[in-house]
């Protein structure tokens, strides 16, 4: 069979004109393809800093527990000193500070029968086994299976405030360590995040 040369060489010719036109298309194709995955990646590292800044707002609310109002605990123990939130304490604790309201750490503050009563209903719904914090949970764990008196005597809390100097607390206006809201500004409010603590120079 005889080839005609003509129709070879037109052949050739469409051959690379075809190819020609495919490699722009292939490549831009490519480039597209591309393009797309930058911006779901982009997306992806945006949706995840967002997530980042989620997660740790999260943690910090961990540390934070809303203060339960009650006007008769306000009342019966806010005079003398700094008014604790009920989830600094387990309930064992609170029974017994309540029932030997008689003997308060060398004071007689004899409660009635029916304000022992209702300060107990309070500390039932609110101490710290009721408590949804990170803290809360810690002053459970580590205060177990004792009855801790005083919030400053728990093992947890001490751990908390091991590198501050005890000098520190006999500044004037601290002048104790139960004197947490010297230290926690955000304390009455259930914030006792370290972001929230400012230790007073004097």
């Amino acid at each position: 069979m005889k080839i005609d040369k003509k129709s070879l060489i037109m052949a050739a010719i469409l051959s690379v004109a075809a190819l020609s036109l495919s490699v722009p298309w292939v490549s831009h194709a490519e480039e597209e393809r591309h393009e797309a995955v930058k911006r779901r990646s982009g997306d992806h590292e945006e949706e995840g800093e967002r997530h980042d800044i989620i997660r740790a707002q999260q943690n910090k609310d961990k540390n934070r527990a809303p203060f339960p109002e009650s006007a008769l605990y306000k009342q019966e123990c806010s005079s003398c000193h700094f008014l604790y939130h009920p989830g600094l304490l387990p309930l064992r604790s609170w029974e017994a500070v309540i029932q030997n309201s008689d003997k308060h750490f060398g004071e007689n503050l004899s409660l009635e029968d029916k304000i022992k009563d209702d300060l107990l209903s309070y500390f039932y719904e609110h101490s710290a086994e009721k408590t949804d914090s990170k803290w809360a949970r810690r002053i459970l764990s580590w205060s177990a299976p004792s009855v801790p008196a005083r919030i400053t005597e728990q093992p947890f809390i001490i751990r908390e405030h091991r590198k501050i100097q005890k000098s520190v607390f006999k500044r004037p206006s601290i002048n104790s360590f139960s004197n947490c809201g010297a230290c926690h500004p955000k304390g009455a409010e259930g914030d006792f995040d370290e972001d929230s603590v400012e230790i007073p120079a004097k």
